[in-house]
């Protein structure tokens, strides 16, 4: 029987709507077999791997009340062992405890990631003929437009590119190949930061099943989302300094007071 399981989250914090999240390794398809399980921690299911170095999953009725020793659980109740494929992808692991931004920033996390990312990305073009998962033409050459400016001039510049062309996916590739140690992302409106955000957590077309664009050594980045304005500069940069890129709507830049968005630009350099 197959299993198609969530990512799994190495940060998640959470606090009034604004999160910060980090993905530890990407959802995936197993092989294996379901069970009937009962333990101190609750009952349900538990799902058995063929290979025997993957970690077993349970499937809980309900969150369970203590510290579970590291077991990977999903509360999503079944009274029945399912007898055919199971697609869990939009489900959420059981985390039992949220991160903290104190953590995040006394350990460097966000700059580990940076660090991952040298030498790790490669200018590698899509080819469907011969199955070759990789960037654009269009793509490819705003890579090299953006890196051609960054070259010779810290100041603002514009990348025009077509309608369907993966300007999110762009933006992605920017960020890794250019090492950027924070990236600030501005769009209109929420459906579109959530949409943006999620594209960024996973690496989009970077880790595309089969793309070879990016090493395997590359962490995912730290993403933030904001909702809210933050009150001070201290407060910003407390946000900021915890992630790698954080989406924010034209609205929330706008209300924000002078000095806070002078220190997002300074973190956003």
């Amino acid at each position: 029987m197959k299993l198609k399981l969530p990512p799994f989250l190495a940060i998640r914090y959470a606090k009034a709507g604004d999160e910060i999240r980090q993905i530890e390794f990407p959802g995936y398809q197993v092989e294996g077999t379901f069970a009937k399980w009962t333990g101190d921690v609750g009952s349900g299911l538990v799902f058995v791997p063929d290979k025997v170095a993957l970690p077993h999953v349970h499937l809980l009725a309900k969150k369970p009340n203590r510290d579970m020793d590291g077991m990977q659980i999903i509360v999503s109740p079944f009274d029945e062992v399912p007898t055919s494929d199971l697609d869990l992808s939009q489900e959420e692991w059981f985390y039992p405890s949220e991160s903290s931004i104190d953590v995040i920033l006394a350990h460097q996390l966000s700059a580990k990631v940076v660090e991952s990312w040298r030498g790790a990305f490669s200018y590698l073009q899509e080819d469907e003929a011969r199955g070759i998962v990789g960037l654009r033409p269009p793509q490819i050459g705003a890579l090299h437009a953006i890196q051609a400016h960054w070259s010779v001039d810290s100041g603002v510049a514009t990348v025009v590119m077509p309608t369907g062309t993966g300007k999110t996916d762009t933006m992605i590739a920017a960020a890794v190949s250019s090492i950027c140690e924070r990236v600030l992302v501005v769009v209109p409106t929420d459906a579109l930061r959530t949409q943006i955000a999620e594209k960024f957590l996973t690496l989009g077309v970077l880790r595309l099943e089969g793309a070879k664009l990016l090493r395997d050594s590359a962490s995912y980045p730290i993403v933030g989302t904001l909702k809210h304005t933050p009150a001070t500069a201290e407060d910003a940069e407390k946000f900021f300094g915890a992630c790698n890129v954080v989406i924010i709507t034209s609205g929330i830049a706008a209300r924000c007071q002078p000095a806070v968005r002078e220190r997002i630009a300074e973190l956003c350099l």
